[in-house]
């Protein structure tokens, strides 16, 4: 049995470096356009799900040696990324693909005439075109994004508020949105799904099939940056291997409690699915739980940094040996362990969401729900709202905004607001939603670009409906705080440190003087206040008021 279990696990390793090793001349060349600043998290986890898929990916860039990762500051050797060619001498024909990842990188390219004539070949030729959180920047400033439904970071619009109020394609608040040949994503805690949607375009188009696996990761690396590993390591090796389906939990290396309640949680003893990952400095390894201890001796299926050769010197196993932070190697190594799995794993679905149909509302004379409306309100949240407070019976429904009149959605959803929040005082017992908004704002900390002057007097409109908000909430009534409306009002001082709700893509965004995001669908954030994910969460946030009224 021991000698069976020996080549089992010799194959396993030999799989696993056969992944590692470099591609073979007539692998896929997949293009990835790059330029400094770029978001480390978006770049180097797709990356290293897309090497290990079997394509070979090129860098163009406008800059000759290396990219840097830092806008500005001293280079990095750790995660510059090495240039292939220059933009100026693509042949778009030569890969099967395009990539384009976010940060600072694309306002660099959005101005560079063959970046953007690069982008265009693709998105008009029907090869797969991947961009994520400002990626799309490209299309929006060049007028290329046309009809298509996409997503992207929300900030966009305040960056780009110009070409935004144009309603550039259709915006979706969701992970990934694949309309034709582009795929789009809005962040980096987005980027394991969106590798495997693109991935699977690449397929459709002529490219590889992606192969589905299962298996459970624990890693555990020291966070010394100027050592071993680091949080960035942690994000995009999670990205990149969570992309084929494989399940990944971290662990500091210099935290004992959090490592014991991880390897709590896990089966240590199907040792043919449980896979160990470690790269701990010294210091940090003198202090790990006796249970992590044993099994990076005994266990089977480990990778670990060559650092800790010395510190594992006793292993007999078989062992995958690896230069620190080196992701691509570090993703093939733990997919050559990892088993194959049914491939009618269920994957995150980039389809489409449904297009926005005005709901039928009825005039009425004394609201029981007051939809607080604005320009560029998010049609796909509204809608899901009025249908859900439908469902639930309270069809008094009255549309406020700053003046009377039509109200358009970002989406082009056109409703008519009845009241003017002048006009109206909402008193005790009333609901007030704020269904969330897609458009432009005044933002001091945009840092890609000089906002246009005319957003000064939308921030006056959107200040007051804040203030209408509150004090609609002061009055006795119950506000519920949608996405982004849950964001901006969650940035205030007054509700430091209470857990508010909202788009999953907001998570960093709130600040250290106001709330904190949580990814809880709904939640009571406070006194007669519910900040709710998306419009999709609105039958649980009425649900959850029924609960607090009960209690």
């Amino acid at each position: 049995m021991d000698e069976l279990r020996f080549w089992i696990v010799r194959t396993c390793l030999l799989f696993s470096m056969a992944l590692a090793a470099p591609l073979i001349a007539d692998s896929p060349r997949l293009l990835v356009l790059l330029e400094p600043g770029f978001n480390g998290d978006e770049f180097f986890g797709p990356s290293a799900a897309f090497e290990a898929a079997g394509y070979e990916l090129v860098i163009a860039s406008s800059q000759e040696e290396k990219v840097p990762l830092r806008l500005e500051g001293d280079r990095d050797a750790f995660w510059d990324v090495p240039v292939d060619l220059a933009i100026s001498e693509v042949n778009p024909d030569d890969y099967v693909g395009l990539f384009v990842p976010g940060g600072h990188s694309p306002r660099f390219l959005e101005k560079d005439d063959d970046a953007v004539a690069v982008t265009q070949a693709f998105l008009e030729s029907g090869k797969p075109l991947g961009m994520v959180c400002h990626g799309p920047r490209i299309l929006v400033f060049n007028d290329l994004m046309g009809d298509r439904t996409w997503t992207g970071l929300f900030s966009i619009a305040d960056e780009l508020a110009d070409q935004w109020i144009q309603r550039p394609g259709r915006y979706i608040d969701q992970a990934v949105v694949r309309d034709g040949n582009l795929v789009t994503a809005r962040y980096p805690r987005d980027m394991n799904v969106f590798s495997w949607a693109f991935l699977e375009v690449l397929a459709e188009k002529g490219g590889i099939a992606p192969q589905p696996l299962s298996g459970e990761v624990v890693l555990v690396l020291s966070n010394y940056e100027e050592r071993w590993g680091n949080w960035h390591f942690f994000s995009r090796l999670i990205a990149a291997v969570e992309a084929f389906g494989v399940d990944i939990e971290r662990a500091g290396g210099n935290n004992p409690e959090w490592i014991e309640r991880v390897l709590g949680e896990k089966d240590l003893s199907d040792e043919g699915r449980f896979i160990l990952a470690l790269d701990i400095h010294e210091e940090d390894w003198a202090n790990v739980p006796d249970d992590l201890r044993m099994l990076a001796l005994e266990h089977p299926l480990l990778v670990a940094g060559e650092g800790m050769r010395e510190l594992l010197r006793e292993r007999e196993v078989p062992t995958v040996w690896l230069e620190e932070r080196r992701i691509p190697a570090w993703t093939q190594a733990v997919m050559g362990l990892a088993k194959e799995a049914s491939k009618n794993k269920k994957r995150f679905d980039p389809s489409l969401s449904p297009v926005s149909v005005r709901p039928e509302l009825k005039e009425v004379d004394q609201p029981t729900v007051f939809l607080a409306m604005r320009e560029g309100f998010y049609d796909e949240s509204f809608v899901a709202w009025v249908e859900a407070l439908q469902a639930t019976g309270l069809s008094e429904i009255a549309l406020v905004a700053d003046e009377t009149g039509e109200v358009t959605g970002r989406n082009g959803l056109t409703v008519q607001a009845t009241l003017a929040h002048a006009d109206v005082e909402v008193g005790e017992g009333s609901l007030v939603v704020a269904p969330g908004f897609i458009w432009p704002q005044h933002n001091e900390g945009s840092r890609q670009t000089e906002q246009p002057a005319w957003l000064e007097d939308q921030e006056a409109r959107d200040a007051a409906r804040v203030d209408w908000l509150l004090e609609a909430r002061e009055n006795g009534a119950t506000l519920f705080l949608t996405s982004l409306d849950a964001l901006r009002v969650g940035r205030m001082e007054i509700f430091e440190g209470k857990r508010f709700s909202a788009s999953e893509q907001s998570r960093w965004a709130f600040g250290r003087s106001g709330a904190r995001y949580t990814d809880a669908p709904v939640t009571l954030s406070a006194e007669r206040l519910i900040t709710v994910r998306h419009g999709n969460d609105a039958a649980k946030a009425l649900e959850l008021l029924s609960s607090a009224v009960e209690e």
